[in-house]
């Protein structure tokens, strides 16, 4: 994995991890599946929210801090 690439990489992880946090701290179940983060609608319904959603509120994580 060239720098650029593992650059992109560590973003992402740090995207997600900051959007779950974010859904947490707001009481919306959510978690991530191999690099998706899925929201948990009810008992038999999850929707995957798109990498645009997830840069979004990674930075609405970033900005409450």
């Amino acid at each position: 994995m060239d720098n650029l690439n593992a650059q992109a990489h560590a973003h992402n992880k740090w995207a997600v991890s900051s959007a779950i946090k974010w859904f947490e701290d707001n009481d919306i179940q959510a978690y991530e599946d191999s690099g998706s983060i899925y929201i948990s609608v009810n008992e038999d319904t999850d929707i995957q929210i798109s990498s645009a959603e997830v840069a979004y509120r990674a930075d609405l994580q970033a900005s409450e801090v």
